[in-house]
């Protein structure tokens, strides 16, 4: 893909389900030491909603590893009056943005001038310029994959998305039918009808698939998912890393600090005068939550073959 200077931003959008909190728009300070005046020109912006875990290890290992002067802005809902001036101040050559949070306060900011790459965006992303988009979603074949390792025999998964993840959704029953899955498609408007749906889960089901979705997967629609795994022995696959601490067997997402790195060579290629960019993903982690696995009967050791994390 070929970028035009005018028409580049960086967008880092880390992975959901880590606990939020901040109060207000604010600059923090840079790190330590003092860097030279070549690169203290080539100045990049990254926001960031702050007090998420996935989020701090992607922007610090982004800082770590960029070629340029890095200063953080912490986002929140309702700052996006305050992004322009800001902007306008510091005079990036690239904007790096990680979450959901800071992508949707971006929109509507007018003047930007800085460069646009956009990484693990869950919600459909406002088509800016020329963008890279590095992939955001789990390929679906390695999720049923997972499945498999923990039951080799399983079948019939279904999965619960909402109307946002229609791609996804249509992407998972391909893939479905070259692994020789029965996989039972259930579309939720709301948390509400989705915690309905898995009221009516069939029988059949032998395990269950959330995949990244912001606008039904809530707690309450992940704790009702976790009460069928146990009670009817549906092996659940989450969405992140976290799902997996909750009680989920099993969660794969893009390990962030792998995410930073990815996003870091981008922004220095750009910086460097390279135009023709590729965009890829981090690496896959697999999470699986070892006391739900003893609970459920399965055994670990394909996953420990498999390269799994274990949590719990």
């Amino acid at each position: 893909m070929i970028l035009t200077r005018q028409r580049l931003a960086v967008v880092v959008i880390a992975l959901t389900g880590a606990l939020c909190g901040a109060a207000a728009a604010r600059e923090e300070p840079p790190p330590g030491g003092v860097l030279p005046p070549a690169r203290q020109a080539q100045r990049v912006a990254l926001l960031r909603r702050p007090g998420c875990r996935e989020y701090e290890k992607v922007a610090e290992e982004f800082r770590s590893r960029a070629q340029a002067a890095v200063r953080l802005l912490s986002v929140v809902p309702g700052t996006k009056k305050t992004l322009h001036p800001w902007l306008v101040r510091f005079r990036p050559r690239l904007i790096v943005v990680v979450g959901q949070t800071a992508y949707d306060e971006l929109q509507g900011v007018k003047g930007l001038r800085a460069p646009i790459v956009h990484l693990l965006v869950f919600r459909d992303v406002v088509e800016q310029g020329d963008p890279i988009n590095i992939s955001s979603r789990i390929p679906p074949a390695r999720v049923l994959e997972s499945l498999r390792l923990a039951r080799p025999g399983i079948r019939r998964v279904s999965i619960l998305h909402g109307p946002s993840s229609r791609a996804a959704r249509e992407a998972a029953e391909a893939a479905a039918l070259e692994l020789d899955f029965e996989l039972d498609v259930m579309e939720a408007r709301s948390p509400a009808q989705a915690v309905r749906m898995l009221r009516r889960l069939s029988r059949k089901a032998e395990g269950l698939w959330l995949p990244v979705d912001l606008d039904i997967l809530t707690p309450q629609v992940l704790q009702y998912a976790l009460g069928l795994q146990f009670r009817r022995r549906v092996v659940v696959a989450g969405a992140t890393r976290r799902h997996a601490e909750q009680g989920a067997l099993l969660a794969l997402d893009y390990e962030p600090h792998s995410l930073g790195r990815r996003a870091a060579s981008i922004a220095n290629r750009y910086l460097a005068g390279h135009r023709d960019l590729q965009a890829a993903p981090g690496n896959i982690r697999l999470s699986v939550n070892r006391g739900t696995a003893q609970t459920l009967g399965i055994s670990t050791g394909a996953f420990r073959a498999a390269g799994a994390e274990f949590v719990q």
